[in-house]
Protein backbone atom coordinates (compact mmCIF):
# COMPACT_ATOMS: atom_id res chain seq x y z
CA UNK A 1 0.00 0.00 0.00
CA UNK A 2 1.17 3.25 -1.00
CA UNK A 3 2.16 5.57 2.07
CA UNK A 4 -0.24 8.78 2.36
CA UNK A 5 2.31 10.22 4.99
CA UNK A 6 3.27 13.97 3.78
CA UNK A 7 6.82 13.34 6.06
CA UNK A 8 7.53 10.38 3.79
CA UNK A 9 8.84 10.57 0.11
CA UNK A 10 6.75 9.56 -2.68
CA UNK A 11 6.60 6.49 -3.85
CA UNK A 12 8.66 5.60 -6.85
CA UNK A 13 7.11 3.23 -9.41
CA UNK A 14 9.59 0.03 -10.68
CA UNK A 15 10.88 0.97 -14.23
CA UNK A 16 8.57 -0.25 -17.11
CA UNK A 17 10.15 -2.51 -19.82
CA UNK A 18 10.74 -1.35 -23.08
CA UNK A 19 7.80 -1.84 -25.49
CA UNK A 20 9.37 -3.57 -28.38
CA UNK A 21 6.31 -3.75 -30.20
CA UNK A 22 5.78 -0.22 -30.56
CA UNK A 23 6.43 0.86 -34.08
CA UNK A 24 6.62 4.49 -33.17
CA UNK A 25 9.88 3.59 -30.86
CA UNK A 26 13.39 3.42 -32.50
CA UNK A 27 14.50 -0.30 -32.61
CA UNK A 28 18.09 0.62 -31.46
CA UNK A 29 20.44 -1.59 -29.41
CA UNK A 30 20.31 -1.79 -26.04
CA UNK A 31 23.75 -1.43 -25.09
CA UNK A 32 23.50 -0.79 -21.57
CA UNK A 33 24.17 -4.83 -21.00
CA UNK A 34 26.71 -6.10 -22.33
CA UNK A 35 25.28 -9.51 -22.10
CA UNK A 36 22.39 -8.80 -24.11
CA UNK A 37 22.51 -10.26 -28.18
CA UNK A 38 22.22 -6.74 -29.88
CA UNK A 39 19.22 -6.36 -32.32
CA UNK A 40 19.72 -7.34 -35.98
CA UNK A 41 17.52 -5.10 -37.42
CA UNK A 42 17.89 -1.23 -37.25
CA UNK A 43 15.91 1.40 -39.95
CA UNK A 44 14.91 5.06 -39.57
CA UNK A 45 11.89 5.00 -41.61
CA UNK A 46 8.74 3.75 -40.63
CA UNK A 47 7.30 0.37 -42.36
CA UNK A 48 4.94 2.40 -44.27
CA UNK A 49 7.91 4.62 -45.93
CA UNK A 50 9.35 1.58 -46.50
CA UNK A 51 6.41 -0.83 -48.22
CA UNK A 52 5.84 2.30 -50.31
CA UNK A 53 9.63 2.53 -51.29
CA UNK A 54 9.63 -0.95 -51.99
CA UNK A 55 6.04 -0.77 -54.38
CA UNK A 56 7.66 2.07 -56.13
CA UNK A 57 10.52 0.72 -56.94
CA UNK A 58 12.62 2.86 -55.40
CA UNK A 59 14.70 0.58 -53.28
CA UNK A 60 18.25 -1.39 -53.90
CA UNK A 61 19.83 -4.32 -51.69
CA UNK A 62 23.38 -4.72 -51.22
CA UNK A 63 24.88 -8.03 -49.74
CA UNK A 64 27.83 -7.55 -47.74
CA UNK A 65 29.29 -10.46 -46.54
CA UNK A 66 32.80 -11.09 -44.57
CA UNK A 67 31.78 -8.42 -42.26
CA UNK A 68 33.41 -7.68 -38.79
CA UNK A 69 32.26 -9.04 -35.50
CA UNK A 70 32.17 -5.84 -34.33
CA UNK A 71 29.89 -4.12 -36.26
CA UNK A 72 26.36 -3.37 -35.29
CA UNK A 73 23.39 -2.75 -37.28
CA UNK A 74 23.72 0.97 -36.13
CA UNK A 75 27.53 1.43 -36.62
CA UNK A 76 26.61 -0.04 -40.49
CA UNK A 77 23.50 2.44 -40.84
CA UNK A 78 26.12 5.14 -39.85
CA UNK A 79 28.59 4.24 -42.22
CA UNK A 80 26.44 3.50 -45.42
CA UNK A 81 24.97 7.08 -44.81
CA UNK A 82 27.55 8.97 -46.54
CA UNK A 83 26.88 7.10 -49.74
CA UNK A 84 23.32 7.91 -49.85
CA UNK A 85 19.80 7.37 -47.67
CA UNK A 86 19.68 3.88 -46.53
CA UNK A 87 16.58 2.26 -45.37
CA UNK A 88 17.35 -0.21 -42.89
CA UNK A 89 20.19 -2.62 -42.45
CA UNK A 90 20.06 -6.38 -41.40
CA UNK A 91 22.42 -8.28 -39.91
CA UNK A 92 21.25 -11.83 -38.76
CA UNK A 93 22.54 -13.03 -35.42
CA UNK A 94 23.54 -16.89 -36.83
CA UNK A 95 26.65 -16.98 -39.16
CA UNK A 96 27.15 -18.24 -42.75
CA UNK A 97 27.58 -22.18 -43.60
CA UNK A 98 31.33 -20.87 -44.32
CA UNK A 99 31.45 -18.83 -40.66
CA UNK A 100 31.66 -15.51 -42.21
CA UNK A 101 29.36 -12.87 -40.80
CA UNK A 102 27.13 -11.17 -43.31
CA UNK A 103 24.04 -8.66 -43.08
CA UNK A 104 22.29 -6.87 -45.89
CA UNK A 105 22.17 -2.96 -46.49
CA UNK A 106 19.21 -1.49 -48.28
CA UNK A 107 19.09 2.21 -49.84
CA UNK A 108 17.21 4.46 -52.02
CA UNK A 109 17.72 4.34 -55.61
CA UNK A 110 19.51 7.44 -55.76
CA UNK A 111 22.96 6.42 -53.59
CA UNK A 112 26.05 6.35 -55.50
CA UNK A 113 26.65 2.82 -56.02
CA UNK A 114 29.52 2.43 -58.10
CA UNK A 115 31.39 4.35 -55.15
CA UNK A 116 30.00 2.64 -52.43
CA UNK A 117 31.17 -0.90 -54.07
CA UNK A 118 34.08 0.41 -55.08
CA UNK A 119 35.07 1.65 -51.32
CA UNK A 120 33.10 -1.01 -49.27
CA UNK A 121 35.45 -3.83 -51.18
CA UNK A 122 38.56 -2.36 -49.64
CA UNK A 123 37.66 -2.31 -46.31
CA UNK A 124 40.03 -5.09 -44.49
CA UNK A 125 38.69 -6.36 -41.38
CA UNK A 126 40.02 -8.96 -38.78
CA UNK A 127 38.54 -11.93 -40.88
CA UNK A 128 39.89 -10.46 -44.19
CA UNK A 129 38.14 -8.12 -46.65
CA UNK A 130 34.58 -7.27 -46.76
CA UNK A 131 32.71 -8.23 -50.02
CA UNK A 132 30.13 -5.86 -51.22
CA UNK A 133 27.70 -7.24 -53.99
CA UNK A 134 23.93 -6.31 -55.63
CA UNK A 135 21.14 -8.60 -53.71
CA UNK A 136 19.90 -10.61 -56.46
CA UNK A 137 16.32 -9.39 -57.82
CA UNK A 138 13.69 -11.80 -56.73
CA UNK A 139 10.23 -11.22 -56.04
CA UNK A 140 7.99 -12.85 -53.06
CA UNK A 141 3.88 -13.08 -53.58
CA UNK A 142 1.63 -14.24 -50.57
CA UNK A 143 -2.46 -14.27 -50.37
CA UNK A 144 -1.38 -13.30 -46.31
CA UNK A 145 0.12 -9.55 -47.63
CA UNK A 146 -1.00 -7.32 -49.93
CA UNK A 147 0.91 -6.97 -53.63
CA UNK A 148 1.21 -4.30 -55.40
CA UNK A 149 2.43 -4.13 -59.41
CA UNK A 150 4.29 -2.31 -61.63
CA UNK A 151 3.95 -1.98 -65.22
CA UNK A 152 6.33 -2.00 -67.78
CA UNK A 153 4.70 -1.78 -71.10
CA UNK A 154 2.34 -4.85 -71.28
CA UNK A 155 4.63 -6.53 -68.43
CA UNK A 156 3.02 -6.95 -64.48
CA UNK A 157 5.23 -7.40 -61.86
CA UNK A 158 4.35 -8.33 -58.27
CA UNK A 159 6.26 -6.45 -55.64
CA UNK A 160 7.74 -7.07 -52.43
CA UNK A 161 5.41 -5.70 -49.66
CA UNK A 162 6.25 -7.82 -46.49
CA UNK A 163 9.33 -6.19 -43.71
CA UNK A 164 12.65 -6.63 -44.86
CA UNK A 165 13.62 -8.75 -41.75
CA UNK A 166 10.91 -11.31 -42.37
CA UNK A 167 12.07 -12.31 -45.71
CA UNK A 168 15.42 -12.66 -44.95
CA UNK A 169 14.61 -15.06 -41.59
CA UNK A 170 11.96 -16.25 -44.14
CA UNK A 171 8.79 -15.56 -42.18
CA UNK A 172 5.47 -16.01 -44.69
CA UNK A 173 5.22 -17.69 -47.56
CA UNK A 174 6.99 -17.56 -50.95
CA UNK A 175 5.50 -18.06 -54.40
CA UNK A 176 2.49 -18.49 -53.31
CA UNK A 177 0.68 -20.07 -50.08
CA UNK A 178 1.16 -23.79 -51.33
CA UNK A 179 3.39 -26.12 -53.30
CA UNK A 180 2.23 -29.28 -55.52
CA UNK A 181 4.27 -32.11 -54.99
CA UNK A 182 4.85 -34.98 -57.58
CA UNK A 183 6.43 -38.16 -57.25
CA UNK A 184 8.72 -39.85 -60.17
CA UNK A 185 11.32 -42.71 -60.68
CA UNK A 186 13.47 -42.53 -63.48
CA UNK A 187 13.59 -44.89 -65.83
CA UNK A 188 17.17 -47.36 -66.84
CA UNK A 189 17.31 -46.03 -70.17
CA UNK A 190 17.82 -42.35 -68.38
CA UNK A 191 19.81 -43.39 -65.76
CA UNK A 192 22.26 -45.60 -68.46
CA UNK A 193 22.35 -42.45 -70.64
CA UNK A 194 23.42 -39.87 -68.18
CA UNK A 195 26.61 -42.65 -66.80
CA UNK A 196 27.80 -41.65 -69.72
CA UNK A 197 27.59 -37.58 -69.60
CA UNK A 198 29.90 -35.14 -67.98
CA UNK A 199 29.16 -31.61 -66.97
CA UNK A 200 31.52 -29.19 -67.96
CA UNK A 201 31.26 -25.24 -66.93
CA UNK A 202 32.69 -23.24 -69.92
CA UNK A 203 35.12 -20.12 -69.69
CA UNK A 204 33.06 -17.88 -71.86
CA UNK A 205 29.96 -18.53 -72.61
CA UNK A 206 30.16 -16.48 -75.45
CA UNK A 207 32.13 -19.43 -76.96
CA UNK A 208 29.78 -21.95 -75.99
CA UNK A 209 28.98 -22.89 -79.76
CA UNK A 210 32.53 -23.81 -80.47
CA UNK A 211 33.08 -26.49 -77.83
CA UNK A 212 31.17 -28.66 -80.03
CA UNK A 213 33.16 -28.62 -82.82
CA UNK A 214 36.26 -29.05 -80.65
CA UNK A 215 35.51 -32.93 -79.59
CA UNK A 216 35.91 -32.92 -83.96
CA UNK A 217 39.14 -31.54 -83.78
CA UNK A 218 40.79 -34.02 -81.62
CA UNK A 219 39.10 -36.97 -83.55
CA UNK A 220 36.54 -37.50 -80.98
CA UNK A 221 33.03 -37.40 -83.35
CA UNK A 222 31.20 -39.98 -81.19
CA UNK A 223 30.90 -37.56 -78.33
CA UNK A 224 27.75 -35.04 -78.26
CA UNK A 225 27.55 -32.24 -76.44
CA UNK A 226 24.00 -30.61 -75.48
CA UNK A 227 24.01 -27.09 -73.72
CA UNK A 228 22.94 -27.23 -69.63
CA UNK A 229 21.67 -23.86 -68.60
CA UNK A 230 23.47 -20.73 -69.44
CA UNK A 231 27.98 -21.30 -68.47
CA UNK A 232 27.29 -25.79 -68.49
CA UNK A 233 27.70 -28.05 -71.34
CA UNK A 234 26.63 -31.92 -71.00
CA UNK A 235 28.82 -33.96 -72.80
CA UNK A 236 28.18 -37.04 -73.59
CA UNK A 237 30.59 -40.01 -74.69
CA UNK A 238 30.10 -43.50 -76.21
CA UNK A 239 30.76 -45.58 -72.99
CA UNK A 240 31.00 -44.80 -69.15
CA UNK A 241 34.01 -46.48 -69.47
CA UNK A 242 35.95 -43.71 -71.71
CA UNK A 243 34.39 -41.15 -70.07
CA UNK A 244 35.75 -41.89 -66.61
CA UNK A 245 38.95 -42.35 -68.31
CA UNK A 246 38.90 -39.28 -70.20
CA UNK A 247 37.87 -37.20 -66.87
CA UNK A 248 41.11 -38.78 -65.11
CA UNK A 249 43.56 -37.75 -67.78
CA UNK A 250 41.90 -34.43 -68.68
CA UNK A 251 43.51 -33.48 -72.26
CA UNK A 252 45.80 -30.42 -71.77
CA UNK A 253 42.97 -28.37 -74.21
CA UNK A 254 40.03 -29.06 -71.78
CA UNK A 255 41.26 -26.37 -68.99
CA UNK A 256 41.45 -23.59 -71.88
CA UNK A 257 37.80 -24.28 -72.32
CA UNK A 258 36.46 -25.03 -68.86
CA UNK A 259 36.69 -23.98 -65.48
CA UNK A 260 35.63 -27.33 -64.11
CA UNK A 261 34.95 -30.61 -65.89
CA UNK A 262 33.69 -33.95 -63.84
CA UNK A 263 31.17 -36.77 -64.56
CA UNK A 264 27.57 -36.23 -64.18
CA UNK A 265 26.13 -36.73 -60.37
CA UNK A 266 22.77 -36.95 -59.16
CA UNK A 267 21.07 -33.42 -58.90
CA UNK A 268 22.86 -31.67 -61.37
CA UNK A 269 21.32 -29.79 -63.49
CA UNK A 270 20.87 -25.96 -65.33
CA UNK A 271 21.43 -23.49 -62.53
CA UNK A 272 21.07 -20.25 -64.40
CA UNK A 273 20.42 -19.11 -67.94
CA UNK A 274 21.11 -16.49 -70.71
CA UNK A 275 18.90 -13.93 -71.32
CA UNK A 276 18.93 -10.66 -73.15
CA UNK A 277 17.95 -7.18 -71.66
CA UNK A 278 16.75 -4.11 -73.30
CA UNK A 279 17.09 -1.03 -71.06
CA UNK A 280 14.79 1.55 -72.38
CA UNK A 281 15.05 5.31 -71.53
CA UNK A 282 17.97 6.16 -71.55
CA UNK A 283 19.68 9.47 -71.01
CA UNK A 284 22.30 10.27 -73.85
CA UNK A 285 24.46 11.33 -71.49
CA UNK A 286 24.89 7.82 -69.62
CA UNK A 287 24.82 5.62 -72.93
CA UNK A 288 28.41 3.80 -71.86
CA UNK A 289 29.39 0.04 -71.26
CA UNK A 290 30.05 1.55 -67.44
CA UNK A 291 26.00 2.11 -67.62
CA UNK A 292 25.18 -1.16 -68.97
CA UNK A 293 27.28 -3.34 -67.02
CA UNK A 294 25.63 -1.09 -63.39
CA UNK A 295 22.44 -1.94 -64.60
CA UNK A 296 23.17 -5.54 -65.79
CA UNK A 297 24.59 -6.30 -62.16
CA UNK A 298 21.01 -6.05 -60.49
CA UNK A 299 20.00 -9.40 -62.72
CA UNK A 300 23.14 -11.51 -62.84
CA UNK A 301 26.85 -11.54 -64.33
CA UNK A 302 26.96 -9.47 -67.87
CA UNK A 303 27.86 -11.71 -70.43
CA UNK A 304 28.03 -8.91 -74.06
CA UNK A 305 26.70 -5.92 -75.14
CA UNK A 306 25.10 -6.10 -78.70
CA UNK A 307 27.31 -4.72 -81.12
CA UNK A 308 24.56 -2.32 -82.34
CA UNK A 309 24.47 -0.91 -78.73
CA UNK A 310 28.34 -0.59 -78.37
CA UNK A 311 28.23 1.37 -82.08
CA UNK A 312 25.53 3.58 -81.27
CA UNK A 313 23.51 2.33 -84.35
CA UNK A 314 20.41 1.93 -82.31
CA UNK A 315 19.88 4.27 -79.48
CA UNK A 316 16.34 3.10 -78.75
CA UNK A 317 17.14 1.10 -76.45
CA UNK A 318 20.60 -1.01 -75.39
CA UNK A 319 20.39 -4.64 -75.40
CA UNK A 320 22.60 -6.61 -73.27
CA UNK A 321 22.97 -10.33 -72.39
CA UNK A 322 23.41 -11.12 -69.16
CA UNK A 323 23.96 -14.68 -66.85
CA UNK A 324 21.08 -15.25 -64.25
CA UNK A 325 19.90 -17.91 -61.85
CA UNK A 326 16.72 -16.53 -61.66
CA UNK A 327 14.32 -18.71 -64.01
CA UNK A 328 11.24 -15.49 -63.87
CA UNK A 329 11.37 -12.75 -66.60
CA UNK A 330 13.55 -10.24 -65.64
CA UNK A 331 11.21 -6.87 -66.12
CA UNK A 332 11.52 -4.02 -63.37
CA UNK A 333 11.45 -0.22 -64.19
CA UNK A 334 14.39 1.53 -62.15
CA UNK A 335 15.32 4.66 -60.85
CA UNK A 336 18.58 6.24 -61.58
CA UNK A 337 20.06 9.36 -60.92
CA UNK A 338 22.37 11.28 -63.50
CA UNK A 339 24.32 14.99 -62.64
CA UNK A 340 21.26 15.28 -59.95
CA UNK A 341 18.67 14.56 -62.10
CA UNK A 342 16.27 11.53 -61.78
CA UNK A 343 15.00 9.43 -64.51
CA UNK A 344 12.89 6.43 -64.95
CA UNK A 345 14.63 3.23 -66.72
CA UNK A 346 12.70 0.18 -67.78
CA UNK A 347 14.74 -2.79 -68.15
CA UNK A 348 12.91 -5.77 -70.52
CA UNK A 349 13.75 -9.01 -70.93
CA UNK A 350 13.78 -10.22 -74.76
CA UNK A 351 10.89 -12.81 -75.74
CA UNK A 352 12.42 -16.13 -76.84
CA UNK A 353 11.21 -17.35 -80.06
CA UNK A 354 11.83 -20.67 -80.70
CA UNK A 355 13.57 -21.20 -84.17
CA UNK A 356 11.26 -23.19 -86.32
CA UNK A 357 8.99 -19.87 -86.02
CA UNK A 358 11.34 -17.64 -87.60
Amino acid sequence: MLSTDPTQPPATAPPQPRNTNNPTQPNIPDTTDPKKPSVPYFSKWSRQQVLKAMANGQVHSLYVQNMSPSWSPTDVYRIMSKYGEVVDVYIPRKAAESGQRFGFVRFKSNCDLQRLLSDVNRVQTENGVVQANIARDRTYSSPHHRTVTQRIGIQEKPVITRPFADVLRGDGEMDGATRTGISFIPTSDTSEWLSRCAVGVVKDTCKLDMVHLMWKLHDMPDVTVSELGGDAALVCFSSRDSMLSFCEEVPDWIPLWFDSFKPWQQGDRAKNRKCWLTIRGIPLTAWSNEFFNLVGSFFGKVVQIAPETVSRKVLGGARIQVLTENDRLLNREMSVRIAGVSYSVAVVEDPVIPDEIL
